[in-house]
């Protein structure tokens, strides 16, 4: 009789199912988070209620009083006053969605767990990366609140370094669990030949870097002052982008955000599409190549994504899907890692 054990091909199967569907919803859950930032809907549950919360309003009534406790906040006050109910509803939804798929992501990685926990399927170490996963999860949902509360008090904006923050765990919470799931498979170690180790670690920083900007861009509607490329508002190097009156801070400073991230974005572009290809030749299985050659298409496509949502005034479309490469990208490059560690 087979001997079950954590590592029976039926039980890892079930993991990397499981996990991968989980990937998948925090995939959409950084999708829809965009998109709610996009338009303007962040701020439409005034509470943040994890239990009770759950139940949308239903009825008329229920509609209105949820209207009118919106009404009481600066962003109806300031922006919003000429929304009608309708409109409220519309905006309401995507928040309202993009809390609860955090919160079925938080339940499902929990039932998952349990599941295996109760067949005495995992290891040590997997016990710890389920623990860790369920921590971080539950960290994002408050921080997401603590990024809400900040456009509740005098601004109808939230803060740009709490948008900054909610991204960038996101993005840690879906890396992890990214390696998480490769740890499933039987993958060789240094596929690539060289210092490509050392150069993916400087990658993965600039681009790390690369989406912070891009959240800070979104936090500051710093994409809105120029419509114009390559110059800026018809100059090489505006005064504002280090000499801003309304910004004693240069990270608060949308001129200096805005410049920074666009030619950063010119420059780690050239530097990924660089990379890609120097090692394309050189990868010794095709998964590589292929993880290369996306990476390649990816490093040319978002420089331009870039540049066309720029003279476009931010359209919600591409806007959103320039966000989703980067995560891409992101993934992609962690992938590469993870070949080529020691």
């Amino acid at each position: 009789m087979k001997k079950n054990t954590p590592f029976n091909s039926s039980f890892i199967s079930q993991k990397i199912s499981l996990n991968l569907l989980v990937i998948v919803m925090t995939l959409a859950l950084i999708l829809i988070g965009g998109l709610t930032r996009l338009t303007g809907s962040g701020l439409s549950m005034v509470d943040w209620a994890p239990i009770k919360g759950v139940i949308p309003p239903i009825t008329s009534l229920e509609w209105q009083q949820e209207f009118n406790n919106y009404q009481k906040y600066p962003e109806f006050k300031e922006k919003n006053f000429w929304m009608s109910l309708s409109d409220f509803k519309r905006i309401f939804y995507f928040e309202y969605i993009h809390r609860m798929l955090g919160r079925l992501i938080g339940l499902s990685l929990f039932a998952i767990f349990l599941y295996f926990l109760l067949k005495k399927k995992l290891t040590f170490k997997e016990k710890a990366n389920y623990i860790s996963l369920l921590i971080l999860v539950s960290l994002q949902g408050v921080l997401g609140w603590y990024m809400v509360k900040s456009g509740l008090v005098d601004n109808p904006f939230v803060s740009h370094y709490r948008l900054a923050a909610h991204l960038s765990l996101a993005l840690v919470f879906l890396i992890y669990l990214w390696l998480f799931w490769l740890s499933h498979f039987n993958l060789k170690k240094n596929q690539l030949v060289g210092n490509a180790n050392k150069v993916l670690n400087g990658l993965i920083v600039l681009t790390f870097i690369q989406i912070v900007l891009g959240a800070f861009n979104s936090g500051l509607d710093a994409g809105l002052i120029a419509s114009d490329y390559p110059k800026m508002r018809n100059e090489w190097l505006p005064r504002e982008v280090f000499f801003n009156p309304s910004s004693t801070f240069l990270l608060d400073n949308p001129f200096f955000i805005h410049f920074f991230h666009r030619h950063l974005g010119i420059l780690l572009g050239a530097a990924l599409i660089f990379f890609s290809f120097y090692y394309f030749s050189k990868a010794k299985t095709p998964d590589l190549r292929y993880a290369l050659l996306f990476l390649g298409i990816f490093s040319i496509s978002q420089p331009l994504l870039g540049i066309l949502i720029t003279l476009k005034s931010i359209p919600i479309s591409l806007a959103s899907l320039h966000q989703m490469i980067a995560v891409f990208m992101m993934l992609n490059l962690f992938y590469l890692k993870w070949r080529v560690r020691s």
